[in-house]
């Protein structure tokens, strides 16, 4: 199938990335790179053709795992499919995300964003996005509170 065929069955757009990955597929591990990735799947090239079982799992740095169906292959390059939501994370990772979001209900918006930073966001775009806009609208309110509160009218 070419690639132009692919893009027209796809359900959600693709974006170009360069990120290393493993896939595991039963007692193998086999190192990655993903070419690029939606919300529904990815493209992975590894470096010699690889035999991939029908259902696999790809992990990322930081602990992210997402279970997948292989959708098509040609040897060294496949297309995955990701099933449930693609963001689960192991239990160390959790338990982490878990501590961050207490931080953050305790009103602790320097830590948890801190804590978030040392895992990588898990890896997680929207997750990144959000605490930074997070953060820089705790800074807009505490310059614009400094500035009311320095006027002495």
């Amino acid at each position: 199938m070419t690639e132009t065929a692919r893009d027209n069955r796809r359900r959600s757009p693709r974006a170009s990335m360069l990120k290393r990955a493993q896939v595991v597929a039963g007692e193998a591990v086999y190192d990655c790179v993903v070419l690029d990735g939606s919300a529904d799947g990815v493209r992975v090239q590894f470096e010699v053709p690889v035999p991939l079982p029908d259902k696999v799992e790809l992990r990322f740095r930081g602990g992210v795992a997402a279970p997948a169906r292989q959708r098509w292959g040609n040897g060294a390059e496949w297309g995955l499919e990701l099933l449930e939501d693609g963001r689960r994370l192991s239990a160390s990772q959790a338990e982490k995300a878990w501590a961050a979001y207490e931080a953050l209900r305790d009103g602790r918006l320097d830590q948890a964003c801190r804590m978030l930073r040392q895992d990588h966001y898990f890896e997680d775009e929207a997750l990144r996005e959000a605490a930074e806009a997070a953060e820089a609208a705790r800074n807009r309110l505490e310059a614009a509170l400094r500035g009311r509160a320095q006027r002495k009218d």
